[in-house]
């Protein structure tokens, strides 16, 4: 579904991608970790079409980032929720159906799917942060991507919204949708996905399938950052 080959990315004299080349199939669900400054979320926009490469190549379903048809089929998730306060949730959600092009939006199941369909009518600005971030989550549903990435979503949510957030992103595990979560915490990592990507310095340092207990993936995490290890 996603193929990055050799992807570098420069912000001035500032490498924050060097020559990184992954493949992600159809339905898998990634955790991409690292250190702050590792690229992470360079990548993430890498891959939304939103950043571009300095050089190297990002295909999605097999065309170019590039290309407005790829780009539809993704969904980001940023630090930002990017929903207008003054309207209801499903007000936010038909106006983003709109600028897709999505004629008859499925705003009731999407909002079920993200436990909010009882705040169908309510303004977004009397949400609580958690409320906002599913809220946000169901405007990339809305679309029908078949990717999605997700850059730190449980940041900022106390534990109640983490664990509902969690439980939701974990159902999708195995599915149709291609997941890709940057997370910083390697047991929420272990438990939430298949495969986990480390990017140390704008490389890759890491690149396996979880098959270890969380506690033990985290130790492990714990040692390559730190450089006690560079390898599984």
């Amino acid at each position: 579904m996603i193929q990055i080959d050799r992807v570098s990315r420069l912000y001035g004299d500032r490498v924050a991608l060097e020559t990184v080349s992954l493949e992600i199939a159809a339905g898998e669900s990634i955790a991409l970790m690292g250190p702050n400054g590792a690229g992470k979320s360079t990548l993430l926009r890498a891959i939304a079409g939103l950043t571009r490469a300095s050089e190297g190549t990002v295909t999605v379903g097999g065309r170019s980032v590039k290309e407005p048809a790829s780009r539809r089929r993704v969904g980001l998730l940023a630090h930002e929720s990017y929903l207008y306060g003054p309207l209801t949730a499903a007000e936010n959600l038909q106006f983003y159906a709109r600028l897709y092009g999505v004629a008859d939006p499925p705003i009731e199941r999407v909002l079920a799917d993200v436990g909010l369909e009882w705040a169908a009518d309510l303004r977004i600005d009397t949400f609580s942060r958690g409320m906002e971030q599913r809220a946000a989550l169901a405007r990339l549903l809305v679309t029908g991507p078949e990717v999605l990435l997700l850059d730190e979503p449980f940041s900022g949510l106390d534990h109640v919204a983490s664990t509902t957030l969690f439980d939701q992103l974990s159902r999708w595990r195995g599915g149709d949708r291609t997941m890709v979560v940057v997370t910083h915490d390697p047991i929420q990592a272990a438990r939430l996905v298949q495969r986990v990507i480390v990017l140390v310095q704008g490389r890759v340092a890491f690149d396996e399938a979880v098959t270890e207990g969380p506690e033990a993936f985290a130790l492990r995490y714990a040692r390559l950052v730190s450089g006690e290890a560079r390898s599984a």
